[in-house]
Order: structure tokens, then C-alpha cells, then sequence
């Protein structure tokens, strides 16, 4: 088999034993490769391609627009760039498949630049099994190692050891043998190593050592032109972009540099090549009523039967392998399916099967969304999956009635303060939608509600919530159905919809059948014959009778009025003309006796229902929004400095900054004065414990960031006693001044006992003399000289003791 066949095969296997691709981070160990590593990139951005190559432990996804079909170009062996179709993103990696027998050529002008538009600075080369066979890469840079001699090279990449030994050595002590280098590295199972690798020059296909005068060989690996892009029969080219390496995408770097080194191992893995497209629904984003907002926004009209169309298809691109080995993509229709829902609760299912040919569907109507009920909403989803599972699920919005009404540019805003009359809306819109769900601009209709606090005229710095709403009354035109029925009693009367309106002779029963209709007041007016004997007329409002008008009975009955008897023609004609119809009301007009029926002799609040008209409905829609606006502060804070020398005490103050910001008041407009930022934003050298004048300077910041900055002076003077030490002194005071007035009672004491004790003594002196002078006269003179020595002795003794007890109590004081 050739080898373009066992390519496209392989390829298709794959496909089908494949689980389904899903875009999650990581599966099965396979690490995901997105452009600029971000999902939403290839899903929005860019767009993904379907195809996706897996190798090496990561699955590459290639963007829309990357693949190249040799199939799809002209038929020969040899292309320019004006051949090629151009990428759709350019600075990602494209994907060159040769779906031919041929081998084929793309040559370039400039070093392939024109074949990428963006260059593309690395290449992978895949043979038909989806075995990596060729790398370049002439912009990174790899350790290599030459075996071989200058003439005779013969590299390999250079081992763990040699690479550290390399790094670690002086310049001028780096082997010679080793480069760090860009390469080319092509499988070879002669070499001794199973590969071979020549340095390239930097942005360069040509061999690092190539000289058009002195070295001519422009590669030691290739024979044919290096710059050209060679593709066998079969094979597949991945070339990779400018996003797809450095800082931007390291992941994607990391991979493609790990690609020459998995390539050489001797169990290397097998390329996987996989396609895979998602089911493509046709006609569901006709359905979106609103497509200038994100997601499918449905209307299913009021009052109005609706049913999903029948046209909606759901189809994958599939790759199928012609005869010629060619790899065809052909739409592939499935069976899908619509779910409706509401509140979370799955209602009803809606089957679309497919005919098996063209674009043919057939499907069951849905019963489940009730038109009548204004503003009613369900949840719609359509689900199909391909051939390999890969499922697509569509969320949409079907609400009854209109699409609801709402605001666009809407965004929290800031302005200064004091902006008189600022302009709250800006760019605001309001958009109501009609019945038919056609835009409607109400901006002009916006009502704005301020906040308590906000003055539009001076707005002061604040956060303020700004409330917006408006309203929009939604007309829905009445509606006829096909046929109407009317109900009296068991009496039941179809009428055509063309008895409406339309009739323009009352007298004439044949014309018209049972009953004319009618709902316009002109039209009502415009007939004639209403005062022909027999004429019958009902005004029937909310099912009951109102107005009887009987020409064949002579009747007339109304709230207003009631005539049993002579209702005369020319009354009956005055009456048609100056009535009109009164809203949700309608006219029945019967004629002759046979028509009356049961309807003769009938009396107001009768019960008569029509069946199938439905008058015109008005509803009201709201919408309502709220943003912040803020009002910014720019206002700086008030510094008040108390004197502009400040005189210091040390012995009062030991913080500098108490004592400096002890001379400001500060306050704001907008910020607290516990949040105000107040600090000494120069010392000019103030030190406490050296007496003298300083230049000082503080700055007071509020919340917004505003700043007053104010200066003034400070003096440093003598400490003067502190307050530890007066109050040590005060207490020592207080202590002596106590202990004097204890010592002060004491001395009183003692002197009251002092002055007892002189008084004893001299009674008992007193007592002495007299004892003395009886005895003198009864002893001799020389004995009486004795005792008056002992008696003066004794006194002396007593007179002492009382000293010596005064000097003792005042001592110990």
C-alpha cells in the first residue's frame, strides 16, 4: 500500500478509536497546548482548526486556518509562496499535509518567510506512520558535541556532564569540540548514535560553517536546497510561530525544545494526527431576537401559537479517504434534539430527526410554552454529539412576549467634587423592544433617583449608588382567529373571521349568515339597515350582555336606559350613530326571526360569550439598573498650627513627635480626624535633651491622598523638675509635717505631766517643811543639820528623774 494511504488511515483510526476530545486542562497525563497557553483563545479568539497533535506527553491544538491540504493546491511537484493559501494567524503553528502521491517542493525567496508570511523558526518533520524523523530549529540554542574532526563531523548532543563541564569552565578553557548551537537533527539508523546533527547558523538553514566563497556546503545532511520546505508523499510538516515560543508561551517553548530529544530515543512514541469537528447547528442563530448581546434570546410571540422551525439542521465535518488518497471533508447531518425547560424542570423534548438526505428534518411540535401568560420564561437547550461523542450544547432563552427591556453602558464612574450639575447618564442608553421585537430608544424616558446625601449641584467626596429605571408600555394589536364561536346557554354559533368588521348591510341575514361581528366602531356606524323591523343587536362585554337593541320586539336595554316597548326605527338608527364601542366590548348583529333563534326576548347580563377575538392588550415593561458613582476628594486637609514657637519641656515631653504634633489641629471634608494621616515629616535636628530652636515641619494626608504640609519652630528648653521627683519631695514633706504634729501632742502631753508632777513635788516639799520644822524643834541642833542634809539630797534626786524623762521623750522625737 502506498505510503499517503496508510497516512490517511491511520489518521482515520485514530479518529475512531479516539476518546472524545473535550477541552479540558489535562486528561490522561496529556498536557493541553493552547495558544497563549489560554483555552479561550482557541475556542473565541482565534479559533480552533480541529486539529490537534499529540506527542511527547502534550496535545497540541492548532488555530483556525492552519492546516494546508496538498490536495487543495495546484497539481505539481513544486510550489512558491504565491501558491499557498495564507494563515489565518500566522504567528501560530501550521500544519503542512501531504494528502498526495507526489512528493512535493515549497521553495523560498527569503529563508521560507514568505511561505509562513511571519517566520516560523522551527520545524518538525512526521513520515506517513506519524514517526518524527527531522527537526530544526535555527533560534534556540542546544549543547552538541563533534565526535568527529572539523572535516569529518560527526555530532550528538552532549551528555548531562559535559554540559556542566562546559558551563563551569573558563572561556578560554571550553572544549573545542562542544557548541551551543541551533541544529538540525535527522534520524539516520547507520550512525552509531541512530541520528545525526549539524549546527545552523542563527536565522539561518545553512550549516553554522557555510561561506558562499570559502566553505560552499550549505548543509551536511540535506541534498536538497536547505531553505526550501521538502515534503514526501504521505508525510506532515509542523512548523511553529513567533506566540508559539519564548516568555509568552513557555510551556509551548519547553515542549517544542523537548521535541529533537524525544525524537532520537530508541523507543520513540508514535505522532498521533487527530481530527475532530464539532456538530455546526444551521438556523438556531436566526432564532436570536437580540444578536447584539452575548447567548440566543428567543420570543415566542403573545397570544400566538409557536412552534420551533423545522428547517434547524445539526452537522460535523467529516474526513473521509477517496480513491486518489485525498482526504475529503464532507458535512455530516445527525439527529438532534431541543429541550425545553423552566425553573430547572425539563418540560418537553423536541426530536429532530434526519431524513438521510439533503437537509431534511422531521419533528414533533412542542405543547409545553403557553403564549398567554406575558413574560413567561423557558430554557432552551439544543444538544447533538458526533460520530466520536464529541457533544455541542447550545443554551438559549425563550421568553413569551418580548424581549425585556434594558440598559447599556452602565459602568461605576468617579468625577472630582464639586463638579456643579454633573452628567449622570453620560452614555447611558434604554432600550425597549416592541411587539414585533423591534428596538425602541427610551433614553429620553430614564428616571434617575439620588441617593440621600448626593447634591448634584456640589457633589461632595462619596461612594453614591445611582438608581435607574424606566418603562415601556408594549401594545400587542388585536387578534382574530379563523373562526369564532358564540355560546348562549346551549346554543353555540360558528362564524367565520370574514363576518368581522365587514359587513355593511344589517337587513340582510342572507348575506351574512346567523350573526355580523363587529369590533371597530366606523365599521359598526357605517352599516346600514339597523332600524329594519327584526334587527336584532347585542353589546356583549366580559361575557355578559350590556346593551340589547331589539327592532323585532321593540326593546331597548341599557344601564342607562330601558324602553320595553316602541323602539322605533329612526331610535335605533340615532343610537347606532352616537354609540361607540367600548374597549374589550363587542357587537353581535342578527336579522329575521329564524336567525334571532333563542336569542329572542334575551335581557341584559345575560350570558353570551365570543369566542376567538382577542383585543388589543397593553403591558407594561420595566427595567432598572444601579451603578456608583464616585465623587473623588481633592480637597486637602486644615492645619491649624497653635504658635509658631513652641516652647518644649523635656521634663513634660519624651516623645519628639507628641511634642511637635501636640502643636497643629488638623481636620478634613471627607476624612475622619482618627483616619487622617498626621506625621512629622522633618525634625530639622530636634533633639529634647538639647536645649535650643528648631525648624520642624509636618504633613497631615487624608484618605484621598491630599497633603498640607506646615512649619514652625520648636524650643527646647531646661528641664525644670520632673513630676517623680516633686511628688517624692511632696511626700517626704507631708511625712515630717505629720510626724511634727505627732511630736507637737506628745510635748503637750508631757508638759501637762510635767506640770502635775511640779505640783506634787511641791505639796510634798510643802509637806517636807512642815514635818521638818515640828522636828526640829523636838531633835537637837547637830541631828536636825543631818536631816536636812538628807531631806535637801532627796529633793535634788527627785528634781533630776523629772529631767532627765522631759530630755528622753524629746531625744527619741
Amino acid at each position: 500500500m502506498k505510503k499517503l494511504t496508510t497516512f490517511v488511515l491511520f489518521v482515520f483510526a485514530m479518529l475512531m478509536v479516539m476518546a472524545p476530545m473535550t477541552f479540558a486542562a489535562e486528561t490522561d497525563d496529556i498536557v493541553d497546548l493552547y495558544p497563549n497557553d489560554k483555552i479561550t483563545d482557541l475556542q473565541t479568539t482565534y479559533g480552533d482548526s480541529n486539529w490537534d497533535l499529540v506527542y511527547n506527553g502534550h496535545r497540541y491544538h492548532f488555530v483556525r486556518g492552519a492546516a494546508r491540504y496538498v490536495s487543495k493546491l495546484a497539481n505539481k511537484d513544486t510550489y512558491v509562496a504565491a501558491d499557498l493559501p495564507g494563515l489565518s494567524f500566522n504567528a501560530f503553528a501550521a500544519l503542512w499535509i501531504n494528502d498526495t502521491e507526489r512528493d512535493v517542493e515549497f521553495t523560498t525567496t527569503n529563508a521560507r518567510t514568505d511561505l509562513t508570511t511571519v517566520v516560523h523558526r522551527m520545524y518538525a518533520y512526521f513520515d506517513e506512520n506519524g514517526k518524527m524523523y527531522m527537526f530544526e530549529d535555527h533560534i534556540s540554542t542546544y549543547f552538541i558535541t563533534n565526535d568527529g574532526t572539523a572535516e569529518a563531523e560527526d555530532w550528538r548532543f552532549s551528555t548531562e556532564q559535559e554540559i556542566a563541564d562546559y558551563n563551569e569552565a573558563d572561556a578560554e578553557a571550553k572544549p573545542e569540540n562542544m557548541l551551543s548551537t541551533h541544529v538540525r537533527v535527522v534520524l539516520d539508523e547507520s550512525d552509531d548514535d541512530g541520528y545525526k546533527i549539524e549546527p545552523l547558523g542563527y536565522l539561518t538553514w545553512y550549516h553554522k560553517a557555510y561561506n558562499a566563497e570559502t566553505n560552499p556546503v550549505k548543509s551536511i545532511l540535506l541534498d536538497d536546497e536547505p531553505n526550501s520546505v521538502s515534503i514526501p508523499a504521505g508525510h506532515t510538516v509542523v512548523s511553529f510561530g513567533t506566540l508559539d515560543r519564548g516568555t509568552a508561551n513557555a510551556k509551548t517553548t519547553e515542549w517544542i525544545k523537548s521535541l529533537p530529544y524525544a525524537m532520537i530515543q530508541e523507543e520513540a512514541e508514535t505522532a498521533q494526527f487527530t481530527f475532530d469537528a464539532p456538530i455546526v447547528y444551521t438556523g438556531v442563530s436566526s432564532l436570536d431576537k437580540d444578536p447584539s448581546q452575548a447567548g440566543i434570546q428567543m420570543v415566542a410571540p403573545y397570544r400566538t401559537s409557536f412552534d420551533f422551525p423545522s428547517n434547524l439542521t445539526a452537522a460535523f465535518s467529516k474526513m473521509t479517504v477517496e480513491e486518489n488518497n485525498n482526504l475529503v471533508f464532507t458535512d455530516q447531518y445527525v439527529d438532534f434534539k431541543v429541550e425545553i425547560s423552566k425553573d430547572g424542570e425539563l418540560l418537553e423534548t423536541i426530536n429532530y430527526v434526519y431524513s438521510g438526505s439533503g437537509t431534511t428534518y422531521t419533528k414533533n411540535a412542542q405543547t409545553v410554552i403557553d403564549t398567554n401568560v406575558f413574560g413567561d420564561e423557558y430554557d432552551v437547550k439544543f444538544i447533538a454529539q458526533t460520530e466520536s461523542g464529541l457533544v455541542n450544547e447550545v443554551n438559549a432563552t425563550l421568553i413569551v412576549g418580548v424581549i425585556p427591556p434594558r440598559f447599556t453602558n452602565v459602568k461605576n464612574r468617579a468625577s472630582d467634587e464639586g463638579v456643579p450639575l454633573l452628567d449622570l447618564l453620560y452614555d447611558v442608553k434604554a432600550t425597549a423592544f416592541d411587539a414585533n421585537s423591534q428596538a425602541v430608544d427610551r433614553t429620553e424616558n430614564i428616571n434617575i433617583k439620588l441617593p440621600e446625601g448626593f447634591n448634584q449641584y456640589n457633589p461632595q467626596p462619596g461612594v453614591y449608588d445611582i438608581e435607574l429605571s424606566f418603562s415601556y408600555d408594549v401594545v400587542f394589536e388585536g387578534t382574530i382567529d379563523d373562526t369564532l364561536t358564540i355560546t348562549y346557554g346551549d346554543n353555540v354559533t360558528a362564524v367565520t373571521k370574514d363576518k368581522v368588521d365587514t359587513v355593511t348591510v344589517l337587513n340582510n341575514g342572507t348575506a351574512y349568515g346567523r350573526f355580523a361581528i363587529f369590533t371597530d366602531t366606523t365599521a359598526f356606524r357605517a352599516a346600514t339597515g339597523i332600524g329594519s323591523y327584526g334587527v336584532l343587536v347585542l353589546v356583549v362585554k366580559d361575557n355578559k350582555v350590556i346593551t340589547v337593541s331589539d327592532r323585532l320586539g321593540g326593546r331597548f336595554l341599557s344601564d342607562s336606559q330601558t324602553v320595553t316597548s316602541g323602539w322605533a326605527a329612526a331610535n335605533a338608527e340615532a343610537w347606532q350613530q352616537s354609540f361607540t364601542i367600548p374597549d374589550g366590548a363587542v357587537v353581535l348583529v342578527t336579522f329575521g326571526s329564524a336567525n334571532i333563534g333563542t336569542y329572542s326576548g334575551i335581557q341584559l347580563n345575560a350570558d353570551v360569550s365570543v369566542a376567538g377575538i382577542n383585543p388589543s392588550v397593553v403591558k407594561t415593561v420595566e427595567a432598572s439598573q444601579t451603578f456608583k458613582f464616585t465623587i473623588d476628594d481633592i480637597t486637602a486637609p486644615t492645619v491649624i498650627v497653635k504658635e509658631n514657637n513652641v516652647k518644649v519641656d523635656p521634663a513634660i515631653y519624651t516623645n519628639r513627635d507628641i511634642a511637635v504634633l501636640s502643636n497643629i489641629i488638623a481636620f478634613d471634608n471627607a476624612t475622619a480626624n482618627n483616619e487622617l494621616d498626621k506625621y512629622v515629616s522633618s525634625y530639622g535636628g530636634l533633639d529634647l535633651s538639647t536645649p535650643g530652636t528648631y525648624n520642624v515641619e509636618v504633613t497631615v494626608a487624608d484618605m484621598a491622598g491630599n497633603q498640607t504640609i506646615v512649619e514652625f519652630k520648636v524650643t527646647v528648653i531646661e528641664p525644670t523638675p520632673n513630676r517623680g521627683e516633686v511628688e517624692e519631695l511632696q511626700d517626704i514633706i507631708d511625712e515630717l509635717t505629720e510626724e511634727n504634729e505627732n511630736l507637737k501632742d506628745q510635748l503637750q502631753d508631757l508638759e501637762k505631766e510635767l506640770v502635775d508632777t511640779k505640783d506634787q513635788l511641791g505639796n510634798q516639799i510643802e509637806d517636807l517643811e512642815k514635818t521638818l520644822d515640828q522636828t526640829k524643834n523636838e531633835i537637837p541642833q547637830n541631828t536636825v543639820s543631818v536631816l536636812m542634809a538628807v531631806l535637801m539630797s532627796l529633793g535634788a534626786a527627785v528634781l533630776a528623774f523629772g529631767g532627765s524623762v522631759v530630755l528622753f521623750f524629746v531625744k527619741k522625737k
